[in-house]
């Protein structure tokens, strides 16, 4: 009785936690239905499926009493875009392959550049690279202002490692073998940044912005010499 009675079916699926991935998409990609037997929701595979998807690192998926789902979703974001033959992939903080594009429009993320990746996993899964492991902690170490006005991370041959914002200010972090210390590195960077926008200096007057060494960072202008 329990199994056919309308009394039980689900009413309203609910969901939480999630900021980029659509509501509509969560309950799409758990395969229950409004209007399916209460009692035979596959909470476990529901469960399963959504953290399948690459932009979702845990899921839980809950009945509620007397006839109502609840989702409650821990998103993995993306956190920038790899340079690649096959288009613009989308990477988290984890090193994990989110998505593959062609193009970058309206695209908020910095790019990161200067990684050759040989071999491409499969989506959901962690690529393999030391250089790009190391972009990502240094992404990784921003706060959310400053990570939204980064444009671009590249990293060089010799593993120097520099960054251009969106006002296309060069700005020298240093080798990727010492960004130890990248976080209090990248939190002068901020002030730096909101000082210049703040006090109106001309960004054609900036050469770069070096905070490879400790102590006071160096804005050096264009006059000087590289």
């Amino acid at each position: 009785w329990l199994g056919s009675s309308p009394l039980f079916n689900i009413s309203a699926i609910t969901v939480q936690g999630n900021e980029t991935v659509a509501t509509e998409k969560i309950i799409r990609l758990s395969e229950i239905e409004i209007g399916s037997n209460f009692f035979a929701a596959k909470v476990k595979k529901a469960e399963e499926n959504l953290e399948y998807y690459p932009f979702i690192e845990q899921a839980e998926v809950k009945r509620k009493l007397f006839n109502k789902i609840a989702i409650v979703v821990k998103e993995r974001p993306a956190i920038g875009y790899v340079v690649t033959p096959d288009g613009y992939i989308q990477v988290s903080a984890d090193a994990r392959m989110l998505a593959v594009q062609q193009t970058l429009n309206n695209y908020n993320l910095p790019v990161i550049s200067g990684v050759d990746l040989d071999e491409l996993t499969s989506l959901g899964g962690v690529i393999e690279n030391k250089k790009l492991q190391q972009a990502l902690k240094v992404l990784s170490s921003c706060d959310k202002e400053l990570l939204n006005n980064l444009a671009e991370l590249n990293i060089s041959q010799n593993g120097e490692i520099v960054a251009y914002t969106n006002q296309n200010l060069e700005v020298r972090l240093g080798n990727m073998d010492n960004v130890d210390n990248v976080e209090k590195r990248l939190a002068d960077l901020n002030d730096i940044i909101r000082e210049i926008v703040e006090q109106k200096i001309p960004l054609d007057e900036i050469q770069y912005i070096d905070v490879r060494y400790a102590g006071v960072p160096v804005i050096a202008p264009v006059n000087e010499m590289k």
